[in-house]
């Protein structure tokens, strides 16, 4: 029944061309730690009403490093909630990587030799660091003049 009152956009953090205060709510995948927070930070916080919520699904490293930018943008930690530790390494790239060995060679064409090595370097690169990649959802609050909402 809130067909009505949501509407799912895709456009660019850079140029969405719409007004000051458009949402209440910004939720994001993993995108924020790939682009320049000096740009997209501050346009979350421009296209969010007061007391709106940016939900970002990150890394805790980018997490930590970008803390306080969002305080300074007029942010406050709402909520965080940490998925299990290592859980990209225990719950997709181990699986995968056993998933990789149980094709065998002869099971596996020119066009796939590609994108099996893009695989690999990304199961080697999380395998080295696991914990580098733990994450969570980190939800910032946009204050309210003179009202506190941290968590």
């Amino acid at each position: 029944g809130l067909e009505q009152r949501i509407k799912a956009l895709n456009a660019s953090i850079y140029d969405s061309g719409l007004p000051e205060g458009s949402f209440d709510v910004i939720w994001e995948e993993g995108v924020l730690h790939l682009l320049d927070s000096s740009s997209s930070l501050p346009e979350c916080r421009r296209l969010l009403r007061p007391g709106g919520f940016l939900v970002m699904h990150e890394t805790l490293a980018w997490f930590d490093g970008a803390e306080d930018r969002l305080e300074s943008l007029g942010f406050s930690l709402f909520a965080r909630h940490m998925l299990p530790e290592r859980c990209w390494w225990t719950d997709y790239y181990a699986v995968l990587e056993a998933r990789i060995r149980s094709l065998g060679p002869g099971r596996r064409d020119s066009a796939d030799l590609a994108a099996l090595a893009q695989y690999q370097r990304e199961i080697s690169m999380v395998k080295a660091n696991p914990g580098k990649f733990d994450c969570g959802f980190f939800i910032a609050a946009v204050r309210r003049a003179g009202v506190g909402m941290s968590l």
